[in-house]
């Protein structure tokens, strides 16, 4: 990658999404020469519940090393795109909770759409991932398109 198509991570740009083969499943992406969009903005969910302070566990807040959040990802041309960023540690919170009720099988399984699994639920680290995803062309296999006015109605609480 030339430091003319390095993502700028301060920004919350990048190159973006393939518009070549519409994806799904492994090694599909972007054709040489698609057409690459920009990143315009990445909203995310929980931010807007616990704002700032993302340390916190107590109460309502949410534990970025245990959770899960909507994450809807808006291009420059004004396509939108969500998915589901659970970390790993909630995964196996979710397992003990489906064993104790009885959810999913007693806990045999999970399931989610658009779910990409994550460390930790913090702005860096899905940023990087969103811009990963962008890189390896993969970013059409975890998110899911999204209608502008869903996408707006769901910001907007």
């Amino acid at each position: 990658m030339s430091a003319a198509d390095e993502p700028d991570k301060e920004s919350g740009e990048a190159d973006g999404v393939g518009k070549g083969n519409g994806g799904g499943g492994h090694g599909a992406g972007r054709p040489p020469g698609a057409k690459r969009e920009r990143v315009a903005d990445i909203w995310i969910e929980h931010e807007e519940a616990v704002g700032s302070d993302l340390t916190q566990t107590e109460g309502d807040a949410l534990d970025i090393r245990d959770g899960a959040s909507e994450v809807i990802v808006t291009m420059h041309s004004g396509a939108a795109w969500i998915a589901t960023f659970i970390t790993y540690a909630h995964v196996m919170t979710l397992r003990r909770d489906h064993a104790r009720n009885g959810a999913f099988l007693g806990g045999l399984y999970l399931q989610s759409a658009d779910m990409v699994l994550i460390e930790d639920l913090s702005r860096d680290a899905i940023t990087d991932v969103i811009l990963d995803l962008i890189k390896m062309g993969r970013f059409e296999e975890a998110f899911c398109p999204i209608e502008r006015d869903d996408a707006r109605e769901i910001v907007r609480g």
